[in-house]
């Protein structure tokens, strides 16, 4: 585990995720639910993606994190986030 920033952020993550349907799972308004939850946790928005592309990729690097959960879909992305939290 990264420390407990890292899983209060993929839990932050997983919840406002969870809210958008499967037709909201777009770019756009993935970017748009993450940075309002950002704004409400006091995050930078890289701090409450980072972890987002960690538990994807494995990696540090990588496409925007709105576009590679786009992506990645909905129930994988979910999945990937709630076993990396569990």
């Amino acid at each position: 585990k990264m420390g407990d920033g890292f899983a209060q952020s993929v839990a932050t993550a997983v919840s406002t995720l969870s809210a958008l349907s499967a037709t909201e799972w777009s770019p756009d308004r993935i970017l748009e639910s993450l940075k309002s939850a950002a704004e409400k946790q006091g995050l930078k928005l890289g701090d409450a993606l980072q972890p987002i592309r960690v538990v994807l990729t494995g990696s540090t690097v990588s496409e925007p994190v709105n576009e590679l959960l786009a992506v990645v879909g909905r129930e994988e992305s979910l999945a990937r986030l709630r076993r990396a939290v569990a």
